[in-house]
């Protein structure tokens, strides 16, 4: 069994579209049916974007987890803030690593972790002292102390 497609349900296909797109640093949207293809896939799976009017169907939830390739988790942040993401939560999970709830222009939550090479090096200083939580969010605060944090709502 193959994935095809995953389908996300917004209220504006091509703006989400280019937000994702951005965001993981894929090709670009194929405008007439707002699709990222992944790539690794060949022909294989993407990302749809479909146009649902009025209020979404009540579903459970479906989070991406994201991870850098390079540069650091504050970095993505950074980065993805820029693109109109917002930070809902950030969590410090010692040893300089951690992980930041997000959510797309819509309001579709995802999650952005510290990357393996990070991880790595996290693990590397083990032995060493533990960063704060002040420690590890420097360089982080400043950028997004000026975003309004969203309240966190659970979709049964």
């Amino acid at each position: 069994m193959s994935i095809r497609h995953i389908v996300v349900e917004c209220s504006s296909p091509l703006m989400q579209a280019k937000f994702w797109r951005a965001a993981l640093g894929l090709s670009e949207v194929q405008k007439e049916n707002c699709l990222i293809k992944l790539p690794g896939t060949g022909d294989g799976c993407a990302i749809f974007f479909t146009e649902v009017s009025g209020d979404r169907p009540t579903r459970g939830p479906f989070l991406l987890r994201l991870a850098p390739d390079t540069g650091t988790l504050s970095d993505e942040v950074r980065r993805l803030t820029g693109l109109g993401a917002t930070v809902i939560e950030k969590v410090h999970q010692g040893w300089g690593i951690g992980q930041v709830t997000m959510s797309d222009p819509e309001g579709n939550e995802f999650f952005v972790e510290s990357g393996d090479h990070e991880v790595k090096e996290a693990e590397s200083r083990m032995s060493g002292s533990r960063k704060s939580e002040d420690q590890f969010w420097e360089g982080v605060e400043p950028q997004i102390s000026g975003v309004s944090y969203s309240a966190r709502i659970t979709i049964p």
